[in-house]
């Protein structure tokens, strides 16, 4: 555990916003420039937030496998009520 708060201070100091922007009293790790709280946040959605900041690229690639997603789902509702009765029997 004390690694991983050690390694999230290390990323809440140099992540690249300025310094006036963070706030780290109490050990609060925050950040107001690009609202990232790195002492909450899971890895996950720190991630996310910079490639959709900082990469438009790959905000378009999530956007398009959200969008993939969405019409799997659809597809296999459709077929689910189409042929849910065949597959009850």
């Amino acid at each position: 555990m004390k690694e991983n708060m050690l390694l999230r201070k290390l990323l809440w100091l140099r992540h690249g916003c300025p310094p006036h922007g963070l706030y780290g009293d109490d050990g609060e790790m925050q950040c107001s420039t690009c609202g990232l709280d790195f002492k909450r946040n899971k890895a996950e959605f720190i991630e996310r937030k910079w490639i959709e900041e900082n990469n438009p690229k790959m905000k378009e690639f999530f956007e398009k496998q959200k969008e993939e997603l969405d019409m799997s789902q659809n597809f296999i509702r459709t077929l689910i009520k189409k042929f849910g009765s065949i597959l009850r029997r």
